[in-house]
């Protein structure tokens, strides 16, 4: 029987479709880079005497960008995971490991993206009071980048426990047998001791079975007993 962490085991075809699966989830982080920029609210500033003022005081655009991101990299994980199901027969722990590992980077790729495409107001625009400006865009939240891998990572598994086959429809032979402790062994036979010779042909054919003789109870009288 295979031990219980046979199944753990990263298969050697899985590891180029998992190097594969965490390079397409960071190209896809530009676009998600590019959505968060035009989707982030971001909260305006009036240049005061002295430094900024808030436009307003109690705005959403505090948390905006931050929910923003997660809602984008949250979809794209969910996205991944049911794309990745259905198209890949390569199935294992390295396929959850690679997808979550990719979504990490994704929301990293986004998230650099964002900001370096976001210009903060010039020098000659917060030099002039009474301006409307309004500052780059930033993260304010760093666990934000880990929930897209969560949530793929969640999905991928779901989608395990519905799966109508133990095999989880995987392509190839199984790799459980290669981790099997026990090997079947052939049936006994008997035959002569070692050591001793066989007994030959003629001598076999010689052999004659002893007479069964009981252990107890009166013997059977002799033909010649005189007390018959």
């Amino acid at each position: 029987m295979p031990p219980w962490y046979a199944g753990l085991r990263i298969a050697s075809d899985e590891v180029r479709t998992v190097l594969w699966l965490v390079l397409v989830l960071a190209a896809a982080g530009i676009p998600v880079g590019l959505l968060w920029l035009s989707l982030a609210p971001r909260r305006e500033y009036e240049v005061v005497e002295g430094g900024f003022r808030a436009v307003e005081p109690q705005s959403e655009a505090l948390i905006g960008a931050d929910t923003w991101l997660l809602i984008l990299t949250g979809l794209l994980g969910v996205l991944a995971a049911v794309l990745v199901w259905w198209l890949l027969r390569v199935r294992g722990v390295g396929i959850v490991l690679g997808l979550a590992t990719g979504m990490v980077v994704a929301a990293m790729v986004a998230w650099q993206t964002g900001e370096l495409l976001e210009t903060g107001p010039s020098e000659a625009q917060t030099a002039q009071i009474g301006t409307i400006v309004t500052p780059a865009l930033q993260l304010g939240a760093i666990p934000v980048l880990v929930i897209g891998a969560f949530l793929s990572a969640l999905s991928y598994m779901i989608q395990v426990c519905f799966a109508a086959s133990d095999d989880l429809r995987r392509s190839g032979p199984a790799h459980f047998n290669s981790y099997s402790t026990e090997q079947p062994t052939a049936p006994t036979e008997l035959g002569p001791r070692a050591g001793s010779p066989a007994p030959s042909a003629h001598g076999a054919a010689n052999l004659t079975v002893p007479p069964i003789v009981p252990t107890s109870g009166p013997r059977p009288a002799a033909p010649d007993d005189p007390r018959r």
